[in-house]
């Protein structure tokens, strides 16, 4: 697959793929301004769900219809970018573009919709507090990462989704929204003339300029301290536990992150027998989810468990002896074994997919290219079992350690920092309580 970027008009850039499998069109429309930009929390989400209520010659309603007919629409924002994507037909791209810079440029932001959109998303907080399971995942890395822009919440609070004034949002729009600050990323059969050509009429001629902008940093995670955090909620009838580890290496690291997609499947390998060990008391763990996850620039090595409230202790024992014994031990050939015969059937019968234009969205923004297939997949073939080994401990480092609960959990009935210290080997640590 061969990427090409273009640099457009005012600053923007074109990453443009051929699609030569199908007749589809993937879009997605990137606006550098996620919720890391905001003075208040969960304007931009909340400036993404006003670009659907309504314009002059178009109603909420209206608005909606034009822009989900399309084949696959959507819209989000996470910490660094508000995206409007699209899986459609090539005819139409353009239709598309046009819809989205309508959107951008003639939504009027009305006082009453904004009051309107309030309501909406203040539901959709209190909406998350009923789902005690989703609340932890959404909160247990921003209580981790102490120093991160990640313990912004991307929705918002009550309180703060109240304050927000027609101004702030047009604020930021108007910085934000512009010519200046976007990056499109397409996969289609059409030629990269002709997609240029749409994107400079359909969207780039649309938009305002701003002067003298410049766009926001990207985004990545800067964990250097993690925090042993307790938080009380009574009454939810479980417990929520998650330990972390931050992998310690250069995000940048090409080499580490190709063996990283080897080794991922051997720790999602011995995930099964560290939940065997805490399942044999059916009383302890009614939940474990134990993988290699990826992020934008860092990857993490995440046991979450959903249990009987004050079952911390013994579960935290029983992963320090786990990895203690990985240490010591390392991958087991058979687990070695078992991974590769998965990438290479996995490489031998894959057809391009979006999931795949995705997965070398994610390579490009990390790397600034786009991996070759064939060339990735013969360095990790060619990794030895030793060298996966040799990285445990960079991946299971003690030093980046996190450990987040949430529950009815009295402070009392948690091991002491030295206990802790103690089993993990962390030596000058502060844990925060």
């Amino acid at each position: 697959m061969n990427f090409k970027q273009f640099n457009l008009p005012f600053g923007a850039r074109l990453m443009y793929v051929k699609n030569k499998i199908n007749k589809t069109t993937n879009v997605e429309i990137s606006f550098m301004g996620g919720s890391s930009e905001e003075k208040i929390p969960g304007l931009a989400h909340f400036t993404e769900h006003m670009f659907f209520s309504g314009t002059d010659k178009l109603s909420a309603q209206e608005v909606k219809k034009q822009y989900f007919n399309f084949s696959v629409a959507n819209a989000y924002t996470n910490f660094r970018e508000i995206i409007f994507l699209g899986r459609i037909f090539t005819n139409e791209l353009e239709k598309y573009l046009s819809t989205v810079a309508m959107m951008i440029t003639e939504t009027t932001f009305s006082p009453k919709a904004i009051e309107n959109e309030k309501k909406i998303v203040i539901q959709e907080i209190n909406a998350s507090k009923d789902d005690n399971r989703v609340n932890f995942y959404d909160t247990d890395l921003s209580k981790i990462f102490d120093r991160d822009l990640v313990k912004k919440n991307v929705i918002g609070n009550e309180k703060s989704v109240k304050s927000i004034k027609r101004k702030d949002v047009l604020d930021f729009v108007k910085k934000y929204f512009v010519a200046n600050n976007v990056d499109i990323y397409i996969c289609t059969p059409l030629s990269a003339g002709k997609v240029k050509k749409i994107v400079i009429n359909e969207l780039l001629s649309k938009l305002k300029v701003a002067d003298n902008f410049k766009k926001p940093k990207l985004f990545y995670f800067n964990t250097t301290d993690f925090n042993f955090y307790q938080s009380i909620y009574k009454d939810i009838g479980k417990m929520y536990l998650s330990i972390d580890f931050k992998v310690n290496h250069n995000v940048y690291d090409l080499d580490f992150y190709l063996k990283e997609k080897l080794i991922k499947y051997m720790i999602n390998d011995i995930s099964y027998g560290l939940m065997k060990t805490l399942r044999q008391d059916k009383s302890l763990v009614y939940f474990a989810d134990y993988n290699l996850t990826y992020q934008e620039n860092a990857s993490f090595v995440q046991l979450i468990t959903e249990t009987d409230k004050n079952n911390a202790n013994q579960i935290i024992e029983a992963v320090a002896e786990y990895i203690s014994d990985l240490k010591e031990k390392g991958f087991l050939k058979e687990q070695f074994e078992k991974a590769k015969r998965i990438i290479r059937y996995s490489h031998e019968s894959r057809t391009f997919t979006p999931i795949d234009f995705l997965d070398k969205l994610y390579e490009y923004r990390k790397y600034g290219k786009i991996l070759d297939s064939e060339e990735v997949y013969k360095t990790i073939m060619n990794t030895t079992l030793e060298e996966c080994n040799a990285l445990i401990n960079d991946i299971f480092d003690t030093t980046n350690l996190g450990c987040t609960l949430y529950g009815d959990v009295r402070k009392k009935d948690i091991m002491t920092e030295k206990k802790f210290f103690e089993l993990f080997k962390v030596k000058n640590r502060t844990f925060e309580k």
